[in-house]
Protein backbone atom coordinates (compact mmCIF):
# COMPACT_ATOMS: atom_id res chain seq x y z
CA UNK A 1 0.00 0.00 0.00
CA UNK A 2 1.02 3.64 0.08
CA UNK A 3 0.05 4.46 3.66
CA UNK A 4 2.27 5.71 6.47
CA UNK A 5 3.58 2.27 7.46
CA UNK A 6 3.52 0.69 10.92
CA UNK A 7 5.65 1.23 13.99
CA UNK A 8 7.45 -1.69 15.62
CA UNK A 9 4.80 -2.33 18.30
CA UNK A 10 2.06 -2.48 15.65
CA UNK A 11 4.11 -4.81 13.44
CA UNK A 12 4.56 -7.17 16.40
CA UNK A 13 0.78 -7.52 16.83
CA UNK A 14 -0.59 -7.11 13.29
CA UNK A 15 -1.86 -10.72 12.97
CA UNK A 16 -3.47 -10.92 16.44
CA UNK A 17 -7.25 -11.31 16.30
CA UNK A 18 -9.09 -8.13 17.38
CA UNK A 19 -5.97 -5.94 17.24
CA UNK A 20 -6.66 -2.82 15.23
CA UNK A 21 -5.35 0.69 14.80
CA UNK A 22 -8.56 1.91 13.17
CA UNK A 23 -11.40 3.54 15.06
CA UNK A 24 -14.02 1.44 13.29
CA UNK A 25 -11.86 -1.65 12.65
CA UNK A 26 -12.59 -5.12 13.97
CA UNK A 27 -9.03 -6.42 13.88
CA UNK A 28 -10.13 -9.56 12.07
CA UNK A 29 -8.97 -8.90 8.49
CA UNK A 30 -5.30 -9.84 8.66
CA UNK A 31 -5.87 -12.46 11.37
CA UNK A 32 -8.52 -14.17 9.22
CA UNK A 33 -6.49 -13.92 6.03
CA UNK A 34 -3.44 -15.43 7.71
CA UNK A 35 -5.51 -18.24 9.28
CA UNK A 36 -6.99 -19.06 5.88
CA UNK A 37 -3.57 -19.17 4.25
CA UNK A 38 -2.16 -21.39 7.01
CA UNK A 39 -5.14 -23.75 6.64
CA UNK A 40 -4.24 -24.11 2.95
CA UNK A 41 -0.61 -24.80 3.78
CA UNK A 42 0.43 -21.33 2.67
CA UNK A 43 1.73 -18.22 4.37
CA UNK A 44 0.87 -14.56 4.80
CA UNK A 45 3.74 -12.50 6.15
CA UNK A 46 4.62 -8.89 6.68
CA UNK A 47 7.62 -8.16 4.46
CA UNK A 48 8.26 -4.48 5.11
CA UNK A 49 6.66 -1.41 6.61
CA UNK A 50 8.07 2.07 6.30
CA UNK A 51 6.81 5.63 5.89
CA UNK A 52 6.26 4.84 2.21
CA UNK A 53 3.86 1.95 2.90
CA UNK A 54 3.55 -1.70 3.88
CA UNK A 55 4.24 -4.85 1.86
CA UNK A 56 2.83 -8.33 2.56
CA UNK A 57 3.84 -11.62 0.92
CA UNK A 58 1.26 -14.31 0.17
CA UNK A 59 2.56 -17.77 -0.61
CA UNK A 60 0.17 -20.44 -1.84
CA UNK A 61 1.28 -24.03 -2.47
CA UNK A 62 1.11 -24.92 -6.16
CA UNK A 63 -1.20 -27.87 -5.53
CA UNK A 64 -3.80 -25.53 -4.01
CA UNK A 65 -3.84 -23.43 -7.18
CA UNK A 66 -4.64 -26.40 -9.45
Amino acid sequence: DTGIGMDESTRARIFEPYFTTRVSGTGLGLASARAAMLALGGELDLVASSPSGTVFAVRVPAEVMQ
